[in-house]
């Protein structure tokens, strides 16, 4: 989007995330459709890795952290493609 600074295009990126999500909750909420005692657990145990791995993120210098990032995305992109396409089909 045109940010320098990777920890501020990250903190925007969890902002609009963490809006999308209580829009979700709101609008699955209303319709009835969230097993509350799971979805109770995954909000606690996302709330901690958050801050967590937000405090962790800001140790680490940018660079590093935004090879480690396309990285990531590279090896789920292959994991997911060959779970799709399999191994030599």
């Amino acid at each position: 989007m045109g940010f320098s600074e990777f920890h501020i295009a990250n903190s925007i990126k969890n902002l609009l995330a963490t809006s999308f999500t209580i829009l979700s909750i709101c609008v699955f909420g209303i319709g009835g459709l969230i097993a509350w005692p799971e979805a109770v657990t995954m909000m606690i145990g996302s709330s901690i890795g958050g801050y967590a791995g937000g405090r962790l993120a800001k140790r680490v210098k940018a660079q590093y952290l935004r090879v480690a990032v396309i990285v990531f995305g590279l090896v789920l992109t292959a994991v997911y493609f060959v779970r799709v396409f399999g191994a030599g089909t």
